[in-house]
């Protein structure tokens, strides 16, 4: 009795891992599409994936905004990115928790799929990236993204429009892992 009812729910199961493993590697397709389209794909792949579960999501005008370009520095005594560019316009800022896959993972599936439409303008991972409480609180102004430095993971995208998206992962423990987005349109 116990392998009659085991065998749907292990097909079901499996089923259920085929279609999540044909939607973590497919890539959105390349159209005509602007290439701000292909990251709302990608946003609501975020927020529907299985792992995610959604914390906060801001949209502020910004003047300016600093896109960091290089690592986190202290200069004079005071915490910066070493190279930036000031950008003005509307910024929208979404945080996801992470929970049961590797922040990781998930940031390097992401990262993979905004390479097909965007310019990658600088990226850093652990250590290299400075100390990475500083990145949560001069650049995200987002308290849950204080980690771990080997957890840090940072990369700035430019589009051919000039738009930016940044991609960041943060994590504290295994159970504590957030992914971070921010959106930039120049205006």
């Amino acid at each position: 009795m116990i392998v009659f009812i085991a065998r749907p729910l292990l097909l079901s199961f499996l089923l259920g891992v085929a279609i999540a493993g044909s939607l973590i590697t497919a890539t959105p397709a390349k159209t005509d599409e602007s290439p701000w389209s292909q990251t709302d794909f990608l946003m609501r792949y975020v927020d529907t994936h299985w792992s995610t579960q959604k914390y906060r999501t801001r949209v502020q005008r910004v003047n300016p905004f600093l896109i960091p370009l290089g690592a986190m520095k202290k200069r004079d005594g005071t915490w910066g990115p070493e190279v930036f560019k000031p950008m003005h316009g509307e910024l929208e800022r979404v945080t996801w928790s992470v929970t049961g896959e590797s922040v990781i993972s998930l940031f390097s599936t992401i990262r993979s799929n905004l390479m097909t439409a965007h310019t990658l303008r600088w990226e850093c991972q652990g250590r290299s990236c400075g100390n990475a409480a500083e990145w949560a609180s001069r650049v995200f102004d987002e308290r849950l993204l204080y980690g771990r430095d080997e957890y840090m993971r940072y990369a700035a995208f430019e589009s051919d429009t000039g738009e930016w998206i940044i991609l960041c992962s943060a994590a504290r423990t295994a159970d504590r892992q957030y992914l971070h987005i921010d959106r930039l349109r120049s205006r």
